[in-house]
């Protein structure tokens, strides 16, 4: 990314290449903004809406939410999810008004707009910087952690819910949404998200680190159709990654056992036979 200023937004930019998929059965196109993680806004379209499309491409924008300043070249927040403040555009991308206004022309071109969210984790700066969670009461302790506060390997190879739920992603500091206050901000954050900019949809980071009642109650809060991310590729672990779907926590979750067994396949010549 340049110092210099673009003489128009990145939101315009993105806006600018995104062209509705014509399929047989509907049209769709998604935009995916990494970004951290009320009412329903009118235009927002729900789980029925959803339904019977096809995700055909999704477009990973650059940071929304302000993120934590920028680091040594190889430590940085380029990816969008170093979150500083929660409620504050990252503004080496743009505003809310060109945030807005991309969703409005996403909608115009008959698109649906799914914004990538994280109830997880904030970013790697001084925790008193972090709004609205500047308390270390806010954050899980080390507690069956390794020596890093992180998940231990372990703990991902056995699919470990108290370590993946309780340690930090990658040395990040861990919300506690059993924490009233926390629980209570992401609530109202995500709904906040949803009206303002009118989103159609969530892509939900890191969902197997969140314990499933708290999704629950985050796609309520949502209002919209909620895709979570469970990135664990073993068919053996087909059954943990479908838990995170349905009733009891998100809308959908994408099928990183299908992708797992595709690319062995296709990519490293295994046996199709399951």
């Amino acid at each position: 990314m340049s110092n210099g200023r673009r003489s128009s937004s990145s939101f315009e930019q993105t806006a600018a290449c995104v062209r509705p998929i014509r399929r047989a059965a509907a049209t769709v196109a998604v935009v995916v903004l990494a970004f951290l993680h009320g009412g329903r806004p009118v235009s927002a379209a729900g789980a029925e809406e959803w339904r019977g499309r096809v995700l055909y491409q999704l477009l990973v924008d650059r940071p929304v939410v302000r993120q934590c300043p920028r680091r040594r070249l190889g430590v940085a927040p380029y990816h969008g999810y170093w979150a500083q403040d929660l409620y504050a555009i990252e503004p080496h991308i743009g505003t809310p008004d060109d945030l807005r206004a991309l969703v409005e022309k996403g909608h115009n071109a008959g698109l649906l707009v799914m914004l990538d969210v994280v109830a997880n984790h904030v970013g790697a700066c001084d925790t008193s910087t972090i709004h609205p969670f500047d308390s270390p009461y806010h954050y899980h302790d080390c507690s069956g952690c390794d020596g890093s506060c992180s998940i231990p390997r372990a703990a991902f190879d056995a699919a470990d819910e108290g370590p993946l739920e309780h340690c930090r992603l990658a040395g990040l500091p861990d919300l506690n949404q059993s924490h009233p206050f926390v629980r209570h901000e992401l609530l109202r954050w995500v709904g906040f998200m949803v009206t303002t900019f009118s989103l159609d949809g969530l892509r939900v980071d890191t969902a197997p680190e969140v314990a499933r009642p708290f999704w629950r109650e985050f796609s309520g809060a949502a209002g919209v159709f909620t895709l979570g991310e469970v990135a664990f590729t073993g068919l053996e672990r087909l059954g943990f990654v479908a838990s995170y779907a349905g009733p009891g926590a998100l809308g959908s979750v994408l099928s990183y056992p299908m992708y797992g067994a595709l690319r062995g396949v296709f990519g490293e010549g295994q046996d199709m036979d399951l």
